[in-house]
């Protein structure tokens, strides 16, 4: 008998909501939730939800596209973050012929970051 009630819970999909609403709609009216989706990166279903739920959608400021490229930007501007900090960590001192070579690094980096602001605003 325990294992007809484990059976029975192992069958028993995990959800979030409790309930579940499913209605019709045209192929137009698809076709429109579908770009919205779109439009939004969004499911149509999650799209559909916010909609019924009168929740205010906004629209990403970037496409997925340049999304992906600011995001590995950033990761190589961490990865040289980190290579100074491990620098600095491992030598406590800079010697004077390398001052100017690191003060350029330390300004291209800013400059990189501010392009990336720029894009973003």
């Amino acid at each position: 008998m325990a294992s007809s009630i484990e059976e029975d819970k192992a069958k028993t999909p995990r959800r979030k909501e409790a309930r579940q609403i499913s209605f019709r709609v045209s192929d137009s009216e698809y076709l429109k939730l579908q770009q919205s989706a779109a439009t939004l990166n969004m499911s149509v279903a999650a799209y559909a939800k916010k909609k019924a739920q009168n929740s205010r959608v906004v629209a990403p400021k970037l496409d997925a596209v340049t999304r992906q490229e600011i995001v590995r930007d950033l990761g190589g501007i961490a990865n040289n973050l980190n290579q100074i900090a491990k620098w600095c960590n491992q030598n406590k001192a800079l010697p004077e012929h390398k001052q100017d070579d690191f003060i350029n690094k330390m300004d291209g980096l800013k400059k990189e970051v501010n392009e990336i602001w720029q894009r973003l605003n």
